[in-house]
Formats: C-alpha cells, structure tokens, sequence
C-alpha cells in the first residue's frame, strides 16, 4: 500500500503548491474522495478543495488549520516531486479501481450461495460496465455546444429531407407526426390492459424498423422465439398466426417470400433473458459489437425483479432510461395497466418515458384506440388502429 499513498501524497503535494493558480480548480474537478484510500491525504484533499471553492489562499497553515493534521504530514507532501499531475491522478483512479473491484468481488463471492450463478454474472457486469463508463467527457462550453448543436441541426434536416422525419418511422402516422419518428435516446412506454394488443403493436414496429433495414434487438418475455417469428410472418403475409405455427402454409409462395425477407434482416429475438441486469447488459455487449437501433421489450412486468414489485419494477424503468440515454439507443417497452391506466407494479413507469402510449380496446371488435398520454417533446395525439387477420395493424385517421 505504500506505493498508493506515495501516489496521494504526490498529489496533495502538488495541490499545497499550486493551488492558487488558476488550473487548480479544474484539476481538483477530475478528482473525486473515493480515489484516495488513506484518510490524512482524504482530509487533506477536502480542505484544499473547500479553501479553493471558497476563494482563500492555500497554504500550509489554512490547510493545517483546516484539516487538523500534523505539519510533518503536510510537510512530507510538500517535499514530493510531481511534473505530470494528470498522471498521478490517472494512478489514483486505477488503484481506487482495483479497491472498488475487489470489494465488489469479495461482496458477490458472500452472495454466491443464495443466488444463481448466471444473476451474479449479469448483475456484476453491469456494475464494471458502469465503472468502466464513469468519465466525465461531458460538454458544457456554449461555443462548443452551439456548434455541436448546428451538427445535430445539420443531420435532423438531411433525415427529414429523406424520410419525411427526424427519426425511424413507427408506421402509424398519428405517432410519426408528433415525434417526428423513433428518437435516438428515448425510451418509450406502450400500455395496455391484457389481451389487448400491446405484443402485436411493438410486432408491428419492429416489421416496420426491419423494413427500414435497421437492426433490433426484441426481447420477448412472454412468447417464444418461434411464436414471435409466426406472428411477424402473419403481420407481413396477413395470414394467421396460428395456422403459420401449425405449417398450413409453410409452402405458399408469399409466406416463403417473407421468410427470405425476414432472414435477410437484423432481428435478435431474445427469450432467455429475465433479470433486468442480464438484459442491459446483453444490450451493451451487443451495441459493442454492432450498432442497434431499436430495443424492444415485452413486457416489462415478466421481468425478474426481488423485493417489493413496486420498487423492483420502477428501479428496472429507471435503468432503462438511462441505458438508453447513455447509449443513444432508443428503447419501447410494453407495459400492462390495471383498469385505471397505471402501469401494473410500479406507478413510476411512465415518469421515466420520453413517450407513453395507451392501447385501449373499443366496442368494435377488431378495433383499438391508440392515444399518446404523455410526449416530453411536443403534444399528443391519437387515432383508431383496425387488426387484419395476419394482426398486421391498420391506422384509422
């Protein structure tokens, strides 16, 4: 350990000598507590940091003063040498690294006989994948953003001039106008009551995103890869479901022609996935590997969660949303509602959703209500969706 506190007091060193100038502040920015693993050149560090943010001198005495260590302490800091504090400051984050992980391994090895082996891997990946993540490459330079911003006008413009919108298309009409289409980032809530029609609806924009040949990843808690890929046959061939799944039509020529379709696109339907921690991290390993465009997950409630549903599930949306902040992916998940409208399980659901849509069946059968209940972007809308027999959707305007 004598190497990690020479490290720290190099820096505490560098900071009691420079302090007053004016790169210190931003220097101090990049380091946080939890890199330094001894507590006197912890209290030292925060002393600097609260004389440096309250606009005082930093000298030997204030920071003695201020943080009560010996001046020999002090002293041995300031008779260290540190031409690179970028440097020093990078070690110090590699060893707070290695501190973290080996705590988080020794703590997963005490939960490795009540838990299942494949939700420790799940759960301790996405915890490295955050920590692995954790650097502040964010942007706040208004010269910086504007021009980043005259980009993003740049190419929001050349998608429009292309595709009529911002984003991909959801191939109803009535969503596309107020959205300008599926966004990069936005989470997306679809509700419903059971048996509605809330897998047929996220069924059909996944067709729809397929068509627009952009990858999807659709994970299906509830129905089986075989009985996705049927349904998906049945909304491009309008022929049921049922009867592709029994192989009543397995040699006619339009089922045949979707199939090649379907075989040439980029769909990973995923089944085996039932904790939240084991999806997001299947969805960051696959966005390493390839792009992914759209995330879908039916539904939300046939997640594995432990604990209280209410704060199982509203803690599952949460990691949702940011995950797909973070990467820029957009995410739709399907949600059942209970008969006054409220996500099942947690209320906290549509809080978190950039988009909410409610599915709500009519007294004409065949027929559903699509309306938008919340749009963080713009207003809502709505209109009439009609079920073929193949259960692609019709849009009534």
């Amino acid at each position: 350990m004598n190497h990690i506190i020479d490290t720290e007091k190099i820096i505490i060193g560098y900071l009691l000598n420079n302090g007053n100038k004016p790169g210190a502040i931003k220097l101090i920015s990049d380091i946080k507590d939890d890199y330094f693993f001894d507590v006197s050149t912890l209290k030292a560090f925060d002393s600097i940091r609260e004389i440096i943010m309250e606009g005082g001198d930093v000298n030997m005495v204030s920071v003695r003063e201020s943080s009560k260590l010996k001046a020999t302490f002090l002293t041995s800091c300031l008779d260290t040498i540190c031409l690179n504090p970028e440097y020093q400051i990078k070690q110090l984050k590699k060893y707070a690294d290695k501190r973290w992980l080996l705590s988080k391994l020794h703590s997963t090895s005490e939960l490795a006989q009540e838990s299942k082996p494949e939700e420790l891997m799940a759960s301790l990946s996405t915890e490295l994948i955050g920590r692995v993540r954790e650097v502040d490459s964010e942007n706040t330079n208004m010269k910086t953003l504007i021009n980043k911003f005259e980009d993003y006008q740049i190419t929001n413009q050349q998608a429009v001039e292309d595709n009529g919108m911002i984003g991909l298309s959801f191939g109803f009409k009535a969503v596309d106008t107020v959205i300008s289409g599926i966004r990069p980032g936005h989470y997306i809530v679809v509700k419903a009551a059971t048996s509605t029609g809330k897998s047929a609806f996220s069924l059909n924009i996944v067709s729809t995103v397929l068509n627009q040949d952009k990858r999807v990843l659709l994970f299906s808690l509830e129905m089986s890869q075989e009985q996705n890929i049927a349904r998906l046959l049945g909304i491009r061939t309008n022929i049921n479901a049922l009867a592709i799944e029994a192989g009543r039509h397995k040699d006619d020529g339009v089922e045949l022609d979707q199939k090649e379709i379907l075989f040439k696109q980029r769909l990973d339907i995923i089944e085996q996935k039932r904790t939240i921690d084991e999806i997001l991290t299947f969805i960051r390993a696959e966005y390493v590997i390839e792009k992914v465009d759209l995330v879908v997950i039916d539904y939300i409630q046939n997640i594995s969660i432990t604990g209280e549903r209410y704060d199982g599930y509203t803690n599952a949306s949460n990691k949702i949303q940011t995950l797909a902040k973070v990467l820029k992916i957009p995410i739709l998940v399907c949600s059942q509602v209970n008969k006054t409208g409220d996500a099942r399980g947690s209320g906290d659901i549509d809080n978190h959703a950039d988009l909410a849509i409610l599915l709500e069946k009519t007294d004409e059968i065949g027929k559903i209500d699509m309306q938008i209940t919340k749009n963080r972007h713009g207003m809502l809308n709505g209109s009439k969706l009609k079920f073929c027999d193949g259960g692609n959707l019709i849009e009534i305007i």
